[in-house]
């Protein structure tokens, strides 16, 4: 399985090379969750990157999502109303399940890991028996195989399937931990054995189990367990040793117990860690979760268990948290790192389509030590991203329904990164200029940029607008702020907006009116970016009707150096 695009998704260990940190932790007993929640959104994403993605679907919600070409989906947060989600996952061939606990009134997220799965093939006349790598057999008897219909099914079968180890990362398979007992009470399972099972016809439709097949478990005197997509749990088939196949899905064994919601923060350095990954060990078993927007978390966990609370940090250090899980049914654990060697960068800005258009839904990914996607819950982005002091970050905006994507953007990590404009847009990937005048705003996708006789830097239109016509002079070629007495500028568009623009400010030396102007990147040679933004109030002439006076005028620009 192709794991390697899981990095931007899932936080893992990190090599540990800080060590004065402090770590403040209680745990204190709260009201039950509740029952019905009104805002909440989901997000999610798949580390499988193959021709096949295109097929697969994710339902919840009462909601098909597609990953389509990029493997992200978020579903409206009006139709998610539970503190937990069934969470479908369709490829072209299986179907898999996991239940995500959630935090109301933010965006919350999960990513999907598919197993790698094992093949047996057999013949449905004949009788066959497994060996689940020296952890059972699995028995077929010859003809309980029956399709979709109800018809014995006779011919040529491959039998797909997966253990997962619940003490590793494996774990993430596992599609719940939280099970209906027999007295219908809910239950938390410890899993001793988790097997994933489906049968294929030599058509590639799927078949069902008729009496007699059975899974041998090497555990015995534990609890036998099938997940139930209906119930979104376990549900209990027996104490004995042989675990009767009732249907393709998943299977278990293991000893159930009291279960507790446990709901937490997380905060580094006094701020959240939104889609921030913990892990959480007790008795041999390892679980993942992840933050929300607000550094909100919640799982369910064995009731007065144990547990350790593992975080990574960007700079290396992995910071672990003992804490013992109530004995009711809530508690609460927020967790305040303390970290020197970590800066959280307020990143800000808007997400924008290939029109300059605000987008309402946008994706926005960085890329630091540690890579992630982020949802803003708003139209504009605004959160704290955990990096090292000195780090580079990159930035960069998808647009989830268009499925286009801008340019990958590194900035420097600092208190502040004001990324103002991010362009979900593929042809944001070369040259543009982003111009608003007095309210109307275009985008132009034809930039040059020279070095003139007088020593000075010039961003300019190209020729495929003849009509067209933008100039900025710039007295300095390197990053940082730049005086109104260092620019010069030259626009007319007369198709801009409804009225037309003129602006002619090219060689005055007392100032042409920029109140801003900065260059964010600057390169040392030439075919690579450079990047700013100006603003500032203008003497501008309109040609619709025929008027003078000051306007508003403010642009970001993204050209190559070509001197």
């Amino acid at each position: 399985m192709n794991y390697q695009f899981l990095f931007i998704l899932t936080v893992t260990l990190f090599i540990s090379c800080h060590k004065d940190s402090d770590t403040m932790i209680s745990v204190t007993d709260t009201k039950d969750p509740p029952e019905t929640l009104i805002t909440t959104q989901l997000a999610s994403v798949t580390d499988t990157i193959s021709p096949d993605a295109g097929n697969t679907l994710q339902f919840f919600a009462g909601k098909d999502n597609a990953f389509a070409l990029s493997p992200y989906a978020i579903t409206e947060g009006h139709l998610i109303r539970r503190d937990r989600e069934l969470v479908q996952l369709n490829t072209s061939d299986h179907v898999f399940y996991k239940v995500i606990s959630l935090i109301e009134n933010t965006v919350n997220y999960t990513d999907w890991a598919v197993p790698t799965l094992n093949i047996f093939s057999g013949q449905g006349a004949v009788d066959a028996n497994y060996d689940l790598s020296g952890d059972g057999k699995l028995f077929i008897p010859a003809n309980s195989l029956i399709t979709s219909d109800g018809n014995p099914y006779v011919g040529s079968y491959t039998l797909h399937w997966a253990l997962f180890n619940p003490s590793n990362e494996e774990s993430r398979f596992i599609p719940s931990y939280s099970a209906i007992s027999k007295e219908n009470q809910i239950v938390q399972v410890l899993p001793q054995f988790c097997l994933y099972v489906t049968v294929k016809a030599d058509d590639g439709s799927t078949l069902k189990f008729s009496s007699g097949a059975y899974i041998a478990s090497n555990i015995s005197n534990e609890a036998s367990w099938f997940f139930d997509d209906e119930a979104a749990a376990w549900l209990p088939q027996g104490t004995e040793s042989r675990i009767d196949l009732v249907d393709n899905g998943y299977y278990m064994v293991g000893q159930s117990v009291n279960q507790t919601r446990v709901t937490g923060t997380l905060q580094i350095n006094g701020l959240p860690a939104p889609h921030y990954a913990i892990r959480i060990n007790y008795e041999g078993f390892q679980r993942n979760l992840f933050t929300t927007n607000n550094g909100t978390w919640s799982i369910v966990l064995p009731s007065g268990e144990s547990c350790v609370a593992s975080v990574s940090l960007p700079c290396g250090s992995d910071q672990q948290i003992p804490f013992d899980v109530s004995d009711g049914p809530s508690s609460t654990l927020p967790i305040a790192i303390q970290e020197s060697g970590v800066i959280n960068a307020f990143i800000k800005g808007t997400v924008r389509g290939c029109e300059a258009e605000v987008i309402a839904d946008p994706m926005l990914i960085v890329r630091g030590a540690a890579a992630q996607f982020y949802y803003p819950s708003n139209d504009g982005i605004s959160l704290y991203y955990p990096s090292c002091v000195g780090s580079v970050l990159e930035v960069q905006a998808i647009h989830q329904d268009s499925q286009e994507s801008g340019p990958v953007i590194s900035w420097k990590s600092a208190d502040t990164v004001d990324i103002r404009s991010a362009f979900a847009c593929n042809a944001a990937r070369n040259e543009y200029l982003f111009l608003n005048v007095a309210g109307d705003q275009k985008m132009y996708w034809d930039m040059n940029s020279a070095y003139t006789t007088q020593d000075r830097v010039l961003i300019e239109t190209g020729g495929n607008e003849p009509d067209v016509e933008f100039k900025i002079y710039i007295s300095g070629d390197m990053e940082g702020d730049y005086e109104d007495t260092d620019l010069n500028i030259l626009f007319e568009d007369m198709q801009l907006g409804t009225r037309g623009f003129s602006l002619n400010c090219p060689s005055a030396t007392s100032g042409c009116g920029f109140t801003d102007f900065s260059i964010t990147h600057f390169p040392n040679q030439s075919g690579q970016w450079i990047r700013g933004y100006f603003q500032g109030k203008f003497w501008i002439k309109t040609f619709y009707p025929l008027t003078a006076g000051y306007r508003d005028v403010s642009g970001e620009f993204q050209v190559y150096r070509e001197f």
